[in-house]
């Protein structure tokens, strides 16, 4: 599901941005663990990087009556909703 495959080029990209917009939320918290900063760090400079990272975990996470339409097709809110929790369970292991 990298980037190359053309049916899933949509969905990365929107992944891409939802990453981007993460890694400036957490830079913007005062709150943020050195985790969370390193994380955010790294996303901003290379949000694509970070986005391949959490691919799958968007798509396993999507639910299980989803369609493949449903999942590539998904609204940005949904893809941000989805890149947040998956970054947050990731940085909270």
């Amino acid at each position: 599901m990298k980037g190359g495959d053309t049916n899933y080029q949509p969905l990365v990209n929107k992944i891409v941005v939802a990453v981007a917009k993460k890694a400036v939320a957490i830079a913007k918290d005062a709150g943020a663990t050195t985790g969370q900063e390193d994380w955010a760090k790294e996303a901003l400079r290379n949000p694509r990087g970070a986005a391949d990272q959490i691919v799958s975990y968007v798509v396993a996470n999507a639910p299980a009556a989803a369609a493949i339409p449903d999942i590539t097709g998904a609204t940005d809110i949904e893809i941000q909703d989805a890149v947040d929790a998956a970054v947050d369970n990731l940085l909270s292991k």
